[in-house]
């Protein structure tokens, strides 16, 4: 875990609102939380400014899942960042991966992850004036699967480590 957001430790979890709140975005934007009884319960989300859980689209274990695989994109030695791409764009570099068979999240926008061949990406739909576009962060452990990313690759993007 690259200690992007914060998985609660079992002395941190705590219930808000009925429900048991586990995981929180690095600047307290965002929580999440699951239900206290079952062996896989659904997770819910809020953002911090006091609106209702809503129910997430993951299970439990999904979440942690996608939460593992959020933290090693983040933390990976190799990679690079946008935060804003268009749609085109977003379409020729997901050529390259698979979606993962497990729902979006809601946060920081419709989230979806993909992976291939040492690659780990996740993208979050932005809007901006009514605009379509996307935040990409791309991962991996080493520069050789990462390849494919370099015609994408212009001085807009925050981050690179190719």
């Amino acid at each position: 875990m690259s200690g992007q957001n914060f998985l609660l430790s079992p002395e941190q979890i705590r219930m808000e609102d009925d429900h048991l709140l586990f995981y929180i975005e690095n600047q307290g934007v965002y929580r999440w939380a699951t239900l206290p009884e079952g062996s896989d319960p659904p997770v819910f989300g809020r953002y911090n400014d006091g609106e209702p859980w809503q129910l997430e689209d993951v299970s439990l274990s999904e979440h942690l899942i996608l939460a593992c695989l959020f933290e090693s994109i983040m933390g990976a030695p190799y990679g690079a960042s946008n935060a804003w791409i268009k749609q085109d764009t977003l379409f020729q570099i997901t050529n390259a991966l698979q979606p993962l068979a497990i729902a979006t999240w809601r946060w920081p926008g419709a989230t979806r992850f993909y992976a291939r061949n040492g690659v780990f990406m996740y993208a979050a739909q932005n809007e901006i004036a009514g605009e379509i576009g996307h935040s990409v962060w791309i991962g991996a452990k080493t520069q050789a699967p990462l390849a494919f990313l370099k015609p994408h690759i212009d001085d807009k993007w925050e981050y690179v480590a190719l």
